[in-house]
């Protein structure tokens, strides 16, 4: 499986990037709900 981001925990949940052939995305946040 190949690689299309890099995550990092924060206290909120976790934020990085994301980057794909067809998405170049620099800021992305992924909260709990």
């Amino acid at each position: 499986m190949a690689t299309v981001g890099t995550f990092s925990r924060t206290a909120n949940g976790f934020s990085g990037s994301v980057k794909t052939l067809n998405l170049n995305v620099k800021t992305v946040t992924f909260s709990p709900v």
